[in-house]
């Protein structure tokens, strides 16, 4: 019996894989709305959505100890990659991560197929869980998102509780 190789399956782009778990996502969360109600369904996507985003910190190399907000920057840009996220730098310190994005793939992505309003929640609000477990300590302010309307979206990570 002849074998023949499979070639290995190449994981998908961080954006086809998040359009395909928002549009399961929208039927469980639509599921639950009905049975119950849209605050039942938003709280429990909230809380699927932090347990994700803290797995997916914990999946990222290194102590979280050891991680600076270099580290962080550099999981914006493998998300931003190949056009997904126009990302423009501010400042990037020991004590600071400010950047901006000015287009954003998954934005549109969403938009295309009626999930803005879910999309804030499953994609933006998974900004501040995720920087929380991947560096202790850290505290993110993020205004307004593409996604919520506004021009750009603007993220400004410090260390500690008090904006310098």
């Amino acid at each position: 019996m002849e074998h023949k190789t499979i070639a290995p399956v190449k994981p998908p782009d961080p954006l086809s894989r998040r359009v395909t778990e928002i549009v399961l996502a929208k039927k469980f969360f639509d599921a639950i709305e009905q049975k119950w109600d849209r605050s039942a369904a938003l709280e429990i996507l909230r809380q699927v959505v932090r347990s994700d985003a803290e797995s997916a910190a914990a999946a990222v190399p290194g102590r979280p100890e050891s991680r600076t907000f270099a580290d962080l920057y550099e999981v914006w840009k493998v998300l931003g990659g190949e056009n997904r996220l126009a990302l423009e730098l501010d400042e990037l310190s020991g004590e600071a991560l400010r950047f901006h994005v000015n287009a954003c793939a998954y934005a549109e992505e969403y938009e295309k197929r009626g999930l803005t309003g879910i999309g804030v929640e499953f994609s933006c609000r998974r900004d501040k869980p995720f920087a929380e477990a991947l560096l202790p300590g850290v505290r993110l302010t993020q205004s307004r998102t593409i996604m919520e309307g506004g021009t750009r979206c603007e993220f400004e990570y410090r260390l500690g509780g008090k904006k310098q």
